[in-house]
């Protein structure tokens, strides 16, 4: 078994990918249909964010929950260089 595993998951009906690092027991867990958010990262069964008890509550309160995924890289700094 590799190390690393993408698993294509579901939540409350949207499509979600898994990363997985089986090593490390770790598993993060992204929402692409809500912003790219990622919303559930887990060690060793230990919960790092606090996931929404729904994909509603989610897109309504999407900044209390996860952390976006920011796409692309760079963009941010390549910005700030161009003012």
């Amino acid at each position: 078994m590799s190390q690393y595993e993408i698993i294509n998951s579901e939540w409350d009906g949207e499509s979600t990918l898994r990363l997985v690092d089986h090593h490390a027991q770790a598993e993060a867990e992204i929402i692409p249909a809500v912003g790219l958010h990622l919303f559930r990262f887990d060690v060793r069964n230990h919960a790092y964010i606090a996931k929404p008890g729904s994909l509603a509550e989610l897109r309504v309160k999407s900044s209390r929950y996860g952390v976006p995924i920011l796409f692309p890289p760079g963009r941010v700094k390549l910005a700030a260089l161009l003012l």
